[in-house]
């Protein structure tokens, strides 16, 4: 195993954190592209609520309800699939930014050789952080001393 020096160092943690940016603001786009559809669909959904016979002709022919009410069912159904593909992938890109942005830090806590680069990335990692009932709770973290190495 080789150590890295201060430069290449210095690079690889620009080069998580530049990784890191990137996953932030792909998370943000979808967050908000998910927000946008979910308003694009609430608001038909509203009308429709308000008015059931919305834009449709005072025709006695029952086929033309089921037609546009099984249009409005579907129209639905797509927002519906595409809100929670964009929250997937909204959380795909927050996962990796956490895992990138942590492990620049976990770099930099152990550029100067006091904290093992094992004990920082098992201090920052968001693994060890789960939500229970009782709110937020950190598990034991088995944290490696410089010994074990």
């Amino acid at each position: 195993m080789t150590v890295a020096t201060n430069d290449q160092q210095r690079i690889i943690i620009g080069e998580l954190r530049y990784r890191a940016s990137y996953h932030h603001w792909v998370g943000t786009v979808t967050a908000a592209s998910a927000a946008i559809v979910l308003l694009a669909g609430a608001i038909p959904a509203i009308a429709w609520i308000r008015d059931p016979f919305l834009n449709i002709t005072q025709s006695n022919d029952p086929r033309v309800l089921i037609l546009n009410s099984s249009v409005r069912v579907f129209a639905l159904a797509i927002v519906g699939y595409l809100v929670g593909l964009l929250t997937s992938i909204y959380r795909y890109n927050t996962q990796l930014w956490n895992h990138y942005a942590t492990r620049a830090m976990a770099l930099e806590l152990a550029a100067d050789g006091k904290i093992p680069l094992l004990s920082a990335v098992a201090a920052l990692s968001a693994s060890a952080v789960t939500f229970t009932k009782e709110g937020l709770s950190v598990e034991d973290i088995p944290i490696p001393t410089s010994q074990s190495h």
